[in-house]
């Protein structure tokens, strides 16, 4: 019988996850910094903080997507909790599918479950998180 992941455990994988990718976007922007001082691409203060915006955006869209469309149907957070992203027949869910599921993750945050454990981005992506 396939047990759905509850909210509680969603939330706290979702924590993980942006602690894992803060630090990496951390890591990140001082890699720019350094770049743009040696190099003052930038002379503008205006676009100084662009790049390091748009890298941090697409470091988060590809980290839950390659995640969790890759074998291991998770991200970070919902490997250590002992979940997975599947599709509706509860097989690996595609590149397509995992970008779908990011990008309406932003406009469903807080949306109640249904009964099979899915939040809204779930439902519009055709995906389930289940226990392992």
């Amino acid at each position: 019988m396939v047990k759905y992941a509850s909210m509680k455990e969603r939330v706290y994988s979702f924590i993980i996850d942006i602690i894992f990718i803060s630090g990496l976007s951390f890591i990140l922007g001082m890699i720019l910094s350094l770049i743009n001082l040696i190099f003052n691409f930038f002379d503008s203060s205006f676009y100084k903080g662009w790049p390091c915006i748009l890298l941090s955006i697409l470091l988060i869209w590809i980290y839950f997507a390659c995640m969790e469309s890759s074998k291991y149907q998770a991200t970070l957070g919902k490997k250590i909790l002992g979940l997975k992203v599947t599709n509706l027949k509860y097989r690996r869910i595609t590149f397509f599918q995992a970008t779908q599921r990011f990008i309406f993750k932003i406009f469903s945050f807080g949306i109640k479950l249904n009964n099979k454990g899915q939040a809204l981005h779930d439902k519009f992506s055709n995906c389930l998180v289940i226990k392992e």
